[in-house]
């Protein structure tokens, strides 16, 4: 799959301190955030990634989508960790496109419909969609969260290696392939790790 940090030119990882002193973004003592730039000019970015477990590794966590403008970021959707459904590896897949082409069979985790979507669904929300991770009052235990990062917040392999198997990893493909992938048994897991 694709690096999900840098996919535009203009991505970064993690919001360093120095953010949080200079320019307050939400960051504070009890969470870091991780957050890239979706490519719109693909009909379709798959992220995928293992989702912390609550009240074990994380208190809370939750994805949302953003589009920064005039140096605001206006929130488009955002899922907490009870609205978006796990895959039967316990993975989180989320599939993006914009809103005229979002497939039926799949669940909108903000409107909660429909039910029986096979996968989560999000729309990329402009032309500049930051796909934002928050995960609220990490445990010790949980090393690989991203608070606990002491590395080059710009560094993507470093964060990737340092999150391993809760980092997020986005494959782009087209709608064609798209609707390909979700009418087959786990197809669409599969093709993630093509």
């Amino acid at each position: 799959g694709d690096n999900f940090l840098g996919m535009i030119h203009h991505a970064f990882s993690v919001i360093p301190d120095f953010f949080v002193k200079e320019n307050p973004t939400g960051a504070n003592m009890d969470t870091r955030y991780l957050a890239g730039f979706l490519d719109p000019s693909y009909d379709v970015a798959v992220l995928r990634f293992k989702p912390p477990l609550v009240k074990e590794q994380v208190r809370y966590w939750s994805v949302g989508v953003y589009q920064p403008f005039n140096g605001l970021m206006y929130a488009r959707a955002t899922a907490s960790y009870r609205e978006l459904h796990q895959d039967s590896d316990g993975k989180v897949t989320i599939v993006f496109t914009s809103e005229k082409n979002k497939p039926p069979l799949l669940y909108d985790p903000v409107s909660g419909r429909p039910p029986e979507g096979k996968y989560n669904w999000m729309p990329y929300g402009g032309s500049y969609p930051l796909i934002w991770f928050r995960y609220l009052v990490p445990t010790e235990p949980f090393k690989e969260a991203i608070f606990y990062y002491k590395g080059n917040p710009y560094d993507a392999q470093s964060i990737r290696r340092h999150m391993r198997e809760y980092y997020p990893v986005v494959r782009y493909m087209t709608l064609k392939e798209l609707n390909q992938h979700i009418t087959k048994k786990n197809s669409l897991p599969d093709a993630m790790s093509d």
